[in-house]
């Protein structure tokens, strides 16, 4: 093996390492988002708020009808 293809076989290895680690970064911030976004819609769905406790019923509403 001469030195350009050591060379060569050095470039390609630290451009692949390169490449991973961008996908990696990437992924890792996509995936903290998405998470987020799916704990903020569980939250909403089960009627909690972002302390994870059931909200209170709304008040000042009308009064019962009485009959």
């Amino acid at each position: 093996m001469t030195e350009v293809d050591k060379a060569i076989r050095y470039i390609f290895v630290l451009s692949m390492l390169l490449i991973l680690v961008a996908y990696f970064a990437g992924a890792t911030n996509l995936f903290s988002g998405v998470s987020a976004a799916l704990d903020k819609l569980l939250l909403t769905v089960t009627g909690r708020n972002a302390q994870g406790v059931f909200s209170g019923y709304p008040t000042g509403g009308p009064a019962p009808v009485t009959g």
